[in-house]
């Protein structure tokens, strides 16, 4: 065989460890010799043809609509079997090599990005903004805190609150309308101002407590918790409560915030669980918050899915100000009816959903 050949890799010259790297370099049986001098002489000169199979390497052009007539041609082409010069099979091994090199490269910078904790990222962006100014704040800054893409009721729930609105958020359980709260709070804080975060009961305000504490940094002093069991640091400048601690502070403070000895100095309010207004015994508390809080408070209003979101929106933007409504019908944990046997769990309607299994 001509020397010219002689540094063209095939399966037969690889390592076993250089043909794991390169599997799909593999015998090839219909690789043939073709002797293109006129004498059957030892120094005639020969070319190595090689007929390469599509799926190994992919044709660049792309295919028009007579893809089916051409199939008939595709045997024609491959007896004028594709002549492979030398350097030909050295190039293509030099751009797969780039390709993982660049594939490595990309994935060290995702997992750099994923190795991140979210308090980390969240101090960047206060850092940035003590540098540059409030001004930086906006949605894609927020949403560069999560290690995914936020959804689009979301999306618009900060960017009304960032253009100084209050907002009612109506949308499914577990739909993920604490990030709204928890963009609020990274905004607000790198501001250098004061959120308060209130829920209905005990339980859950300890469990946003332990969710805050996350975002901001375990040993970070900007989040504390005041409920009727406990108090810890209780000046954060995220600081959650329940429902009826915030109702009394109201009390307490009415009249006091115009004179500047106001009880707290809070700019944004977030009342989780606001369809409880609905509730007969401990709605007055909702509705009480809304009337006495002060007008240039913020309020982020989060709320499960309700009959009347935007009665709801308008009452608190006639008692309180500006407010602009947002919501959201996709359920991301779907509910779905079963009943109970001895021996299984059946489904409680039929396929279509409309009437119950017999």
């Amino acid at each position: 065989m001509s020397s010219s050949l002689s540094h063209i890799p095939t399966a037969y010259s690889l390592q076993p460890s250089a043909r794991k790297a390169f599997p799909f370099l593999q015998p090839l049986g219909f690789c043939c010799l073709k002797n293109l001098g006129a004498s059957t002489s030892k120094n005639s000169q020969l070319r190595t043809l090689y007929k390469f199979p599509r799926s190994v390497f992919p044709v660049e052009t792309q295919l028009s609509d007579e893809d089916d007539e051409d199939d008939d041609d595709d045997d024609d082409e491959a007896a004028d079997e594709y002549v492979v010069g030398s350097g030909e099979i050295s190039d293509g091994f030099e751009d797969i090599e780039d390709e993982i090199e660049s594939s490595v490269v990309d994935v060290l910078e995702t997992k750099s990005k994923f190795e991140e904790f979210k308090w980390q990222r969240v101090q960047r962006i206060c850092n940035e903004v003590r540098e540059f100014g409030e001004d930086i704040i906006d949605v894609e800054e927020l949403a560069s805190i999560y290690t995914f893409r936020i959804d689009k009721f979301q999306r618009l729930a900060i960017q009304a609150f960032l253009r100084g609105s209050s907002v009612v958020v109506s949308a499914p359980t577990s739909s993920g309308k604490t990030l709204i709260a928890e963009a609020a709070a990274v905004a607000t804080v790198a501001r250098g101002k004061r959120i308060f975060y209130t829920t209905p009961l005990k339980a859950l305000s300890n469990q946003k407590f332990r969710e805050f504490r996350e975002t901001f940094g375990d040993s970070n002093v900007n989040v504390g918790l005041l409920t009727g069991d406990s108090a810890v640091n209780r000046d954060a400048q995220v600081l959650i409560m329940t429902t009826e601690i915030l109702r009394n502070m109201l009390y307490q403070s009415v009249g006091m915030v115009s004179s500047g000895s106001g009880l707290f100095h809070v700019d944004v309010i977030v009342l989780d669980e606001v369809h409880y207004l609905s509730d007969t015994s401990r709605g007055t508390v909702w509705e009480e918050i809304v009337i006495y809080c002060p007008k240039e408070v913020q309020l982020i209003c989060l709320s499960a899915t309700v009959a009347n979101p935007d009665e709801l929106a308008g009452w608190i933007g006639q008692i309180h100000g500006k407010t602009e409504l947002v919501t959201s019908s996709k359920r991301p944990v779907p509910l779905n009816w079963h009943f109970s046997t001895k021996t299984a769990m059946l489904p409680l309607l039929d396929e279509k959903g409309t009437s119950i299994n017999r």
